[in-house]
């Protein structure tokens, strides 16, 4: 009795003592509050939106959302002509030269034009950075959902209705709505460094009061008002209009309910449709799912594929500024920058051009070790990147100890033939492949459920995308990923215990360690 007692208690003792991390129980939910207050003030400032008095609130714009929805994504099934009539037969094919311009100049060419920015002006070697790859990608996310809202607005016409697309849709819009961050949350913490669940609560916090506050300072309307008053309504374009649960109101039916049809006409926001929060949330999940794991991925690639000298030089901006090469020893510069065009994946970067003067043409072909500097200074930071090298990557169970060993508690066990099966669950493609698929099947729900534009949606991505990148610059990168990354490279003390994440401090010492790993 007393084993079988223990048997249950111990495994729940070790869940509650890596959950509180040396923390007390009110320090951990203080913690948490603390963490959460900027959603919990939108949820504040979203219910009691409907209390500001009227007489102090700006003139509603039913129609801009609609207008900006034609002319930049382009008027596809000619909603231009039903609202105003065979005059604007005209405009709407000008929609679509209007709609290209804005893809080719606005969302392809000032990316490109501020990559080329960003790599001329990145020129001091000791600043940090965000991961390249990372950046690359979130300088692409706007050109390709343009593309991605396109192609689902034509999967989601307001025709050929199913109880199967119905309750799809319901699922997502109202579900996943509400779930998706939790489960995101509870994700990071699990899977990611110690402080990232922070970083995402923040960015949710600033995106939604941003949103909140650009609902009330620019009241616009939703398709299901333009298609059932029309563009021209003004006689219900009054906060006193209530609201409506548009493609919702067939869910009830099949469900028996009042529950949508009842929750949207009490809504606070009615003339709340720019930007799209449904939007803006899967957006944010996808975001801190997939690009903030891209600096471990690249690390986990460097030693997985590189050779000994490029996995050398490769951590050698691990080494603190002040013990790096100063101006002259541009040779370990050239090193570090191999493999990985000039940038690093710690947090540092490496200017494009100097890596291009050093190899010639451009392409760095290959790595200079520590050997073949003459500067002592260099040798010294040459050698420590070695050592943090080998507590980064080598191989899981080494020496009795995996990455990171002792204080760093890296991963110690390597997988073994009973658990090798769980890999295919540890490789990202399947978190990523969710975390890409919910944004779409969100996009899908909006548009079918006639509650979203193809332009709030956009709106909202751009929103999320900014607080990704004030959140990102101010917190994810230099004070979350870059010290975690230092501090399972050994070239930073470990007194909290950050180095391991929720799931290798609960099962630290067994086969499943290092499926918790994003280094393993």
């Amino acid at each position: 009795m007393k084993h079988t007692l223990y048997c249950v208690q111990a495994p729940v003792v070790r869940l509650v003592t890596s959950a509180l991390n040396g923390r007390s129980v009110i320090g951990l939910v203080a913690n948490f509050a603390l963490g959460f207050a900027p959603v919990a003030a939108w949820l504040a400032a979203f219910k009691n939106a409907g209390r500001i008095p009227v007489s102090a609130r700006p003139a509603i714009h039913s129609s801009w959302a609609f207008l900006a929805d034609a002319f930049l994504f382009g008027d596809a099934f000619q909603e231009l002509v039903t609202q105003y009539g065979e005059g604007m037969r005209v405009a709407s094919v000008v929609t679509w030269v209007t709609a290209s311009q804005f893809a080719l100049l606005v969302l392809a060419a000032l990316p490109v034009a501020a990559w080329r920015l960003r790599g001329a002006n990145a020129k001091h070697a000791g600043s940090r950075d965000r991961d390249p790859a990372s950046l690359q990608l979130l300088l692409a996310l706007p050109l390709l959902a343009f593309v991605a809202l396109d192609a689902i607005h034509l999967l989601a016409a307001q025709r050929d209705f199913t109880s199967f697309k119905d309750m799809l849709a319901w699922t997502s819009y109202v579900l996943l709505h509400l779930l998706a961050p939790i489960f995101t949350a509870v994700y990071l913490y699990v899977f990611r460094a110690p402080g990232t669940v922070r970083a995402f609560a923040l960015a949710l916090g600033i995106q939604n009061l941003a949103g909140v506050c650009t609902h009330l300072l620019v009241p616009t309307a939703a398709p299901w008002f333009i298609h059932m008053y029309g563009a021209r309504d003004v006689e219900h374009v009054t906060y006193e209009q209530e609201g409506f649960a548009a493609g919702l109101t067939r869910v009830d039916t099949h469900l028996g309910t009042h529950l949508n049809t009842s929750g949207f006409h009490r809504s606070p926001i009615v003339f709340g449709a720019v930007p799209s929060l449904h939007s803006a949330m899967a957006v944010q999940c996808f975001l801190f799912v997939v690009v903030s794991l891209l600096p471990a991925l690249r690390v986990r690639g460097a030693g997985a594929g590189f050779g000994p000298a490029a996995a050398e030089s490769f951590v050698l901006s691990a080494v603190p500024v002040a013990s790096r090469p100063k101006d002259g020893d541009d040779d370990l510069e050239s090193g570090a920058a191999a493999e990985v065009g000039g940038d690093d994946v710690m947090g540092y970067v490496v200017s494009d051009e100097e890596s291009s003067r050093k190899s010639g043409d451009g392409v760095v072909s290959a790595v200079v070790s520590c050997e073949e500097s003459s500067d002592s200074a260099s040798h010294e930071a040459a050698e420590a990147a070695a050592e943090a090298t080998a507590k980064l990557l080598a191989p899981a169970g080494a020496d009795g100890a995996g990455g990171a060993q002792g204080a760093s508690g890296g991963s110690s066990t390597a997988p073994t033939a009973s658990s090798r099966w769980l890999y295919i669950f540890r490789r990202p493609v399947i978190s990523f492949t969710l975390a890409t698929a919910f944004p779409l099947l969100q996009w899908w729900s909006t548009m079918y459920l006639d509650h979203h534009f193809r332009f709030d949606l956009f709106v909202g991505l751009l929103y999320a995308l900014t607080a990704f990148h004030i959140v990102d610059a101010l917190l994810l990168t230099p004070r979350v990923t870059s010290v975690w990354l230092d501090i399972r490279a050994g070239t930073r003390e470990d007194p909290r215990n950050e180095a391991c994440t929720m799931g290798m401090r609960v099962f630290r010492g067994t086969r499943l360690e290092w499926f918790f790993d994003p280094l393993a």
